[in-house]
């Protein structure tokens, strides 16, 4: 007796319907994965950026910090110029400098009783390299170029070999010797109040 020919068809029809069900079940997960990376990834970037945020924030704050220990050290400088027992300010003529011993080695020592404007011609990291800026003021013209030791002077940062120029009663006066410094050549040269007392 033949067999029907929808019978005989079931079989191929059952195993198309598995075989597709079986189809769409793997190919659910790529787009998963796909998602899941995608999620991975935006993450991984929210991070990154967090991070570099941070970063930037906490150089903001040190900056921030070092703008007002700097204020607090020129109101300082400023408004402490001549208080402390001892201590004298030197008055001196507009456009000259006060004596000073002689500090070796060509440079002016900074008198231990005396607080002044002065011009810090150069701050460096070795007595050469001040003495080196002392001489190429004194060979430029400027007068009253000596040298001293920060860490001695409360008024000024420590830790560096100072070359400068002058000892004066005023701010005005120091910037105008800073001026006369910066066309000769000593383009780092700003005033500064230089005082043993702090």
């Amino acid at each position: 007796m033949p067999i029907p020919r929808v019978l005989a068809a079931l079989p191929i029809l059952t195993a198309t319907v598995v075989l597709g069900a079986c189809g769409s079940d793997t190919a659910a997960p790529p787009a998963a994965t796909t998602d899941q990376a995608a999620i991975e990834q935006r993450i991984d970037r929210e991070r990154k950026d967090a991070a570099a945020e941070a970063l930037r924030d906490r150089e903001l704050q040190e900056l921030r910090a070092e703008v007002k220990d700097l204020k607090a050290k020129d109101k300082k400088e400023t408004s402490g110029k001549g208080s402390g027992a001892g201590a004298k300010t030197v008055t001196v003529q507009s456009g000259s400098s006060a004596p000073a011993p002689d500090g070796g080695d060509g440079g002016a020592a900074w008198p231990s009783t005396v607080s002044a404007w002065t011009v810090v011609l150069v701050s460096a990291e070795t007595a050469d390299g001040a003495l080196s800026a002392a001489n190429r003021a004194r060979g430029a013209g400027l007068q009253g170029v000596g040298t001293l030791y920060s860490s001695d002077f409360p008024t000024l940062r420590a830790g560096w070999y100072v070359a400068y120029s002058g000892q004066f009663s005023s701010k005005d006066e120091a910037m105008t010797r800073a001026a006369q410094a910066r066309s000769a050549g000593l383009g780092e040269a700003y005033q500064r109040y230089v005082s043993p007392v702090g």
